[in-house]
């Protein structure tokens, strides 16, 4: 982590706001000062240790039992984004996200199923993952999905993370893309 006051301000530029998903939202946006990669040891854990980061900016949104979260970390070169991209988006997310689903529903919840699902190509690097779960609260079982888009732009990374009823999927999804390509569009970096 080697954060500058240029990168810091390109980050909180592009990350995902409230004005950016409508009214009655509630959120934070931050600087990330510990970034979290993901990783599921011992099976998958991309060296992350020869990158430097220079900006890195979080937010989180809830509305009516709808989570958004983004992030955007700028990296040192360009060259950089390209490597991270190489050793963390590769076959082993699915079963990763899906252990760390499982693990955050605890015993209340059950992973039903985890994929790679398309996504347009709103960024040079591009890459969607679904993972649908029930979650089960007194005698309700209550279908919960999600999704997670990773992009990479020039020095840029970006991870978008949505959390919604399944049956608010086919409202989500739209918006899942467009606020990816306006954050995208914002990265110039």
């Amino acid at each position: 982590m080697r954060h500058n006051a240029l990168d810091q301000a390109a980050a909180r530029a592009a990350v995902v706001k409230a004005a950016d998903l409508g009214g009655g939202w509630k959120g934070t946006v931050q600087a990330v000062t510990k970034p979290a990669p993901l990783s599921c040891p011992p099976s998958f854990q991309p060296r992350q240790d020869d990158l430097v980061v220079t900006g890195d900016v979080a937010s989180q949104f809830e509305k009516q039992g709808v989570s958004v979260g983004a992030e955007v970390a700028l990296l040192e070169t360009a060259a950089m984004v390209r490597k991270d991209w190489s050793r963390t988006v590769r076959p082993q997310v699915v079963p990763c996200l899906a252990s760390e689903i499982r693990n955050g529903l605890g015993s209340s919840g059950k992973v039903l199923s985890a994929r790679k699902v398309p996504f347009p190509g709103v960024a040079p690097m591009a890459s969607a993952y679904r993972v649908s779960a029930s979650l089960t609260q007194g005698s309700q079982t209550l279908g919960v999905v999600f999704d997670f888009v990773l992009l990479g732009k020039g020095r840029g990374e970006v991870s978008l993370e949505f959390t919604y009823p399944k049956a608010a999927q086919a409202a989500i999804v739209p918006a899942e893309r467009r606020l990816a390509g306006l954050v995208a569009g914002r990265i110039h970096v």
